[in-house]
């Protein structure tokens, strides 16, 4: 597999930057890609995350534990000697986040990263977003679903979800939307503003009738994100 080494000469004297992937777990870069004025005319697909380091290694996991073949999405792992120890006294996220398994290069331990990829032929990979409710914002990583599991704990709340609003002007913020005959929102706020982190706290609150779903009977979180 090619690896940055091998590709960071030869920009062809263009201004270029480096776009640089990697979560805290692998302290802290996993993968580089060279971006210049000719790469970025001609990409108009998901966002190329590069060629892993030398220290790296990366494999592309199905939702069946294995290697998917090239091109296909999947699941990135990446292992190495970068990987952190693990998460204090969360043994069980640890075990799921930080397996220890075969991918068919010997056994080894691995750091699942959520993010959805696809590698191509010369092995840079591409990413296509999150398979899970995290999402990154104002530098932090948030896990919504945590948010809504608090929220859904609050007296009067029946149910909750959580969305991230990206308006065309303005900072991206965090606004939950709540249902329940009896709920209090300025007693749900007062519960996030004691519980969680100032980054993990709604901008928002949004009372409704019912959460929208889609037609197979799941959130509809885009329909949400379209409700004023």
């Amino acid at each position: 597999m090619r690896t940055w080494m091998d590709v960071r000469a030869g920009t062809g004297g263009h201004e270029s930057v480096v776009n640089i992937y990697g979560p805290t777990e692998t302290t802290v870069f996993s993968t580089c890609a060279l971006v210049d004025r000719v790469t970025v005319s001609r990409s108009s697909g998901p966002t190329d995350i590069g060629y892993p380091l030398r220290h790296v290694r990366t494999a592309v996991v199905g939702a069946d534990g294995r290697v998917v073949p090239i091109g296909a999405q999947g699941e990135l792992w990446v292992g190495g000697t970068g990987l952190a120890i693990g998460y204090v006294g969360r043994p069980e996220l640890n075990a799921e986040r930080f397996p220890t398994v075969d991918l068919g290069d010997g056994e080894a331990r691995w750091y699942r990263t959520g993010d959805l990829v696809q590698q191509s032929e010369s092995g840079s990979f591409e990413y296509l977003g999150r398979l899970d409710a995290q999402v990154k914002l104002r530098g932090f990583r948030i896990e919504l679903t945590e948010i809504e599991a608090l929220l859904r704990r609050a007296p009067g709340v029946r149910d909750a979800a959580v969305v991230v609003r990206r308006p065309p002007i303005g900072e991206p913020s965090i606004v939950a939307y709540l249902t329940g005959q009896d709920l209090d929102i300025r007693q749900v706020r007062v519960i996030c503003a004691d519980q969680l982190p100032a980054h993990m706290i709604p901008a928002g609150f949004r009372r409704l009738t019912s959460l929208p779903l889609n037609s197979n009977g799941k959130l509809d979180r885009i329909a949400l994100e379209r409700i004023p």
